[in-house]
């Protein structure tokens, strides 16, 4: 039985009308009682969004990536095709974003923090960013060494 029901999966492909193809229609037909298959189909569904880094901190100007794993409801990874990801800032004056289903940017715009959120089907995920003021360099010291022309 189990032959003939990897027969016709296999060779459900095969569009070509001959007998073959009207073999697998037929065992098709019957499968789930000759042939005892398994109809039922289990549906991924997307259940939690995981962002890494968990927080990001960086100065005002600087930029740093962020991934979100998309996770099903058994803690396995979900197909990113299968799901546009929709990136925000709760704080646009301090940190923005911007991405895509794999991952995103996130700019510090100034002091302050701010949460970076993911989400996707009504499910989502966030990470926390932490951007302190952006403090210039200091000059070298003049140690008092003048080049002489």
């Amino acid at each position: 039985m189990l032959n003939d029901r990897k027969w016709a999966f296999r060779h459900l492909a095969d569009s070509r009308p001959d007998r073959r193809w009207l073999k697998t229609i037929a065992v098709l037909a019957v499968c789930g009682t000759a042939f005892g298959c398994d109809t039922t189909t289990e549906v991924l569904r997307l259940d939690d969004i995981r962002l890494n880094p968990g927080t990001i901190q960086l100065n005002a100007g600087e930029t740093a990536g962020v991934t979100a794993t998309l996770v099903d409801q058994h803690g396995s990874s979900f197909p990113v095709a299968e799901s546009a990801v929709t990136w925000t800032s709760g704080n646009g004056q301090v940190a923005t974003v911007s991405g895509n289903a794999e991952g995103a940017v996130v700019t510090g715009i100034a002091a302050g923090s701010a949460v970076i959120r993911a989400s996707s089907r009504g499910v989502g995920g966030s990470t926390l960013v932490i951007v302190t003021p952006y403090v210039p360099p200091r000059p070298p010291p003049d140690l008092g060494i003048r080049s002489e022309k």
